[in-house]
């Protein structure tokens, strides 16, 4: 079958691919689901310069390497929260839909390993200076 794309140039697919690579945008458009969106694209983008700031002062004082692994999360979260609300909600670039959520999955997956490492990394220093006050 032929399915005229948002961009507006048909392509051939079948009705599964249409379901889950084209509807699967953000097709909901009401004022409750446009505010929280909006909530939601501002808390992460915030959280993730908040963490990196304090992580960077945190490390500039201890040259604990958790701190540089926090850093690095937060900037690929940044990317990631970018990247996802600039390409992976855009009808006009559905061509590229299916590769981009490739990509999208595979950083996000890249990104909880940083930030499990960092958070490991530093919860050990701290255990190790806990332990050192206590002899």
């Amino acid at each position: 079958t032929l399915v005229a794309f948002p961009c507006g140039t048909p392509r051939p697919t079948v009705a599964v691919a249409y379901l889950f690579l084209v509807r699967s945008m953000n097709t909901l458009r009401n004022p409750t689901s446009e505010t929280l969106y909006a909530i939601q694209l501002l808390a992460g983008l915030t959280a993730s310069v908040v963490i990196a700031v304090f992580s960077y002062r945190g490390y500039r004082e201890t040259k604990f390497r958790g701190f540089l692994l926090w850093i690095a999360a937060c900037i690929l979260g940044f990317g990631i929260i970018i990247g996802w609300d600039a390409v992976g909600h855009g009808h006009h670039l559905a061509q590229f839909y299916s590769v981009f959520v490739i990509v999208y999955r595979t950083l996000s997956v890249i990104h909880a390993v940083i930030s499990v490492a960092g958070t490991v990394l530093l919860i050990q220093e701290f255990r190790r200076l806990f332990k050192a006050q206590r002899i």
